[in-house]
């Protein structure tokens, strides 16, 4: 594969990247000739996006999937946390507000967690410590509204996702979007069981069959040494 960050990570639909060095490093060894330049200047660039998606974890994507993925998953995303974010005082309704502080101090450029969390107690608005801010960002990046930027030293920065990935880029409509991931999934791993595209994305299996659903007339059954083996035709 060419020296491109960007057309591996859509090969791959995308690799984890809860630390950023090594997601960097997940893309150039699926490439050639890439270095850690070439990753981090695709990453500058916004050329690709880091962002909390399949299972929920960080990962590196291209920016023209970023939207996409984000309606498959962000929802469920968000959904999955709603027990444990209520536990950490954050109901709907603050998590609302904060919400919108939040891209209120985006749209004037890339902020820290700390100066994320200056901002929201500086409009009064108390995050609790430990984890309640991490959820928060969480919560707000499976909403489309921020996303992780570059680093300044070693802390993260977050921006507005429509500073990244202008709006318009490659929208789909939500059954489109499932048809999609399965099928960037199995031209990325199969031979491969609904049941392992369910365990990849970390999407219910009633989803991850009705993805495969969608996509019925590009895909066949192979032998192996599992039952229900497919791949693209």
């Amino acid at each position: 594969m060419a020296a491109d960050p960007a057309a591996v990570a859509v090969a791959v639909c995308g690799v984890q990247a809860q630390d950023l060095a090594s997601g960097m490093l997940s893309l150039r060894v699926r490439g050639t000739d890439m270095t850690l330049h070439t990753t981090s200047a695709a990453f500058a660039r916004g050329s690709l996006v880091r962002t909390w998606l399949m299972r929920g974890t960080l990962h590196l994507v291209a920016a023209d999937d970023a939207r996409w993925l984000l309606t498959v998953l962000g929802p469920l995303n968000a959904r999955r946390d709603t027990t444990r974010r209520a536990r950490l005082g954050l109901d709907d309704a603050s998590c609302d507000r904060m919400i919108s502080a939040i891209r209120t101090a985006l749209s004037d450029g890339p902020l820290t967690r700390l100066q994320l969390r200056e901002h929201l107690e500086g409009k009064g608005m108390t995050v609790r410590q430990g984890q309640a801010m991490s959820h928060l960002r969480g919560l707000a990046a499976s909403r489309g509204v921020l996303t992780l930027t570059e680093q300044r030293g070693r802390f993260n920065t977050f921006s507005l996702l429509d500073d990244v990935v202008p709006s318009e880029r490659r929208r789909l409509s939500v059954e489109r979007a499932e048809a999609e991931l399965a099928r960037r999934y199995l031209v990325a791993y199969a031979p491969a069981t609904v049941r392992d595209f369910a365990v990849w994305s970390g999407v219910p299996m009633a989803l991850a069959r009705r993805a495969m659903s969608a996509i019925a007339s590009d895909v066949i059954g192979m032998e192996g040494p599992l039952p229900g083996l497919l791949r693209l035709k």
